[in-house]
């Protein structure tokens, strides 16, 4: 009997001890995961700069041989002078005696001219209309002249809600900075209720011009697409961009999936998308689109802090991108010719793939799931190499997003639908404007004075 208890004892103890190994194992798993995710920033992941805290280093700019500022024997760079008779007033300086008492002088030739810039008082004009009424003595009736309903429908012209358009559209201040300015800066009085009415008014105005700036980059032949979070009514919402050559153009959608990227790039994109690795680009076949490496880079960046088999597959790719990133900056400088860069690449091309390819059976299952999933869209890994035009990097979608992800930092998003379609149509036209440039404000203006007119909008994309 003491025997059998006994052994039975043991056998508890070795369940016991099963279970605390098997719970230590996940435990050591779930330390390593968190302390993975310590370690993840901008610079090894698809985190923002702007989540980094303190101690994340950057890599110090490559030394250049040169000392900060301006470079001995450069050209000076000086503002131009306005000519003299668009100056408020002229002040001449001219000599009556020389030095040594003599008033006998030459004739006066201009030797030098300085000009200083001054603010003028800076106040809104303003019209009033008076409407004027009688009565006629033949019959009776009351006669009135009324005032146009062009000017009934605002307290404000064309001029200020172009101005409102830009503080907010382009310089993404929020609608409070916006109060501040116009009261500040030209002594208008205005009411926030009264700066959403007006971008609404710009919304009306651009919505015909953006639509066509949208079909036509939905016909781009090179494109770049980004998405950013949102805030929409204090619900989660997405920011969608896509750049091309003729028009940057902005969504705000309520999801991230499939639909919005069809809504922004249309049912069919024909060119050649550049994109991160997000599914819901996966409507653009993989031949027709390019992953960007500087995302890529990352992501072998946080190989490398997981140590392992995956570190070392990390240090061979990143040294093979290195001489691929050089060899592209020749071939843009017009060092390399594109045959030249094709034939180069051609060895780099494999020995990546080889090297993806071991990767997706490396022990380290992080690693060995990022490169299945990279190799799942191997077609669209090096499309820059054989098409020109194509980038192999996100950087112009990433450079339009990054201005409206700070103006949602300081506005926290938008608060209904009608905000998010003034959102997106103002994003669109000073974006694509600045391809152009062409001033934000000046078509604003005419936008707005065509729509409270009844006259076409003005044409946002070129002739």
């Amino acid at each position: 009997m003491a025997s059998d208890a006994r052994d039975q004892r043991i056998a508890e103890l070795e369940t016991l001890l099963a279970q605390a190994l098997q719970t230590i194992e996940q435990l050591r798993t779930r330390v390593g995961e968190l302390e993975a995710q310590l370690k993840k920033n901008s610079t090894n992941s698809s985190k923002p700069p702007s989540s980094d805290g303190p101690e994340v280093e950057r890599p110090a700019p490559k030394a250049r041989g040169k000392k900060r500022g301006g470079q001995t024997g450069h050209d000076p760079h000086l503002r131009d002078l306005r000519p003299a008779e668009e100056c408020r007033k002229v002040i001449a300086y001219q000599p009556k005696r020389c030095l040594c008492g003599s008033a006998n002088l030459s004739e006066l030739k201009l030797r030098a001219r300085h000009q200083i810039v001054y603010l003028p008082k800076l106040v809104a004009p303003v019209d009033e209309h008076q409407s004027f009424g009688c009565t006629c003595l033949d019959c009776g009736a009351e006669v009135v002249a009324p005032i146009p309903p062009e000017f009934l429908c605002s307290a404000f012209g064309a001029c200020v809600v172009a101005l409102i358009g830009q503080l907010t559209g382009e310089y993404h201040l929020p609608k409070r900075k916006v109060v501040a300015i116009l009261s500040d800066l030209f002594g208008i009085d205005i009411s926030l209720g009264a700066v959403c009415d007006q971008e609404q008014t710009i919304a009306r105005a651009v919505e015909q011009p953006v639509a066509e700036a949208h079909a036509a980059a939905q016909q781009a032949a090179v494109g770049n697409a980004d998405e950013t979070g949102w805030r929409e009514n204090k619900k989660r919402a997405w920011l969608w961009v896509l750049v091309t050559r003729v028009a940057t153009v902005f969504t705000i959608a309520a999801s991230r999936g499939g639909d919005a990227a069809k809504a922004l790039l249309g049912e069919g994109f024909p060119g050649t998308l550049t994109t991160d690795r997000w599914v819901s680009y996966g409507a653009v076949g993989a031949r027709f689109r390019q992953l960007c490496w500087a995302h890529l880079i990352r992501d072998l960046l946080g190989w490398v802090e997981v140590g392992g088999d995956g570190a070392l597959f990390a240090a061979e790719l990143l040294k093979l991108s290195k001489k691929m990133f050089r060899w592209w900056s020749q071939l843009k400088d017009r060092e390399l010719s594109r045959a030249e860069f094709q034939r180069r690449m051609a060895r780099v091309r494999c020995e990546m793939l080889e090297l993806l390819e071991a990767a997706e059976v490396c022990p380290e299952t992080k690693v060995a799931g990022m490169a299945r999933e990279i190799l799942k869209l191997r077609d669209a890994l090096f499309t820059f190499v054989d098409i020109p035009g194509v980038e192999p990097t996100n950087n112009a979608a990433e450079r339009a997003i990054r201005h409206a992800a700070i103006w949602r930092k300081i506005c926290f998003g938008t608060d209904s639908v009608r905000g998010s379609r003034y959102v997106e149509r103002v994003l669109t036209v000073a974006a694509t404007l600045k391809l152009q440039q062409r001033p934000v404000r000046a078509y604003l203006a005419e936008a707005v004075f065509a729509l409270r007119n009844g006259l076409p909008s003005p044409a946002l994309l070129p002739g």
